[in-house]
């Protein structure tokens, strides 16, 4: 099946981005090495794509990721993406000893089309570890989350 193609309505678009791992294995599961991985890679990328992309929000659970990022244009938050996803999943795969993808399927994005929307998603985003049942306070989550920035 043919992928759809990802659109953006103006330059320097708001997306709510998530991503899920391969059958929802835990391999975002928050260990102390998971954590350094995904920080770093974050990172990287983060300072690869400065000029094109900028990451608002961020939340890791175990098995999927929420970013809430503006782009430049769908070819950079694509690019970003790919660079991203590329050398996460080549690092994950190495600590996990896994061959093959980690992820489900191409990464979901949803343009935020106005500040409610934003925000609606922001809030989504910092509750989510709550919401799943995993800790009672954002704060207590030990994965990468942007409540600690």
């Amino acid at each position: 099946m043919p992928s759809h193609l990802r659109f953006q309505s103006k330059p320097w678009a708001t997306h709510h981005v998530v991503s899920r791992c391969l059958q929802g294995f835990a391999f975002l599961k928050p260990t102390r090495q998971v954590r350094a991985i995904t920080k770093g890679v974050l990172g990287y990328t983060i300072n690869k794509y400065q000029e094109r992309v900028q990451i608002h929000h961020y939340v890791f659970l175990s098995n999927h990721f929420h970013l809430l990022i503006s782009a430049e244009s769908s070819r950079a938050l694509a690019e970003f993406m790919c660079v991203f996803k590329g050398n996460l999943a080549r690092e994950l795969g190495i600590i996990h000893d896994w061959h093959g993808t980690l992820w489900q399927k191409r990464y979901s994005s949803e343009e935020i089309l106005d500040e409610a929307g934003f925000i609606e998603i922001f809030k989504y985003i910092t509750q989510n570890s709550v919401k799943e049942g995993l800790v009672d306070h954002p704060k207590d989550w030990m994965g990468l989350h942007g409540y600690h920035q």
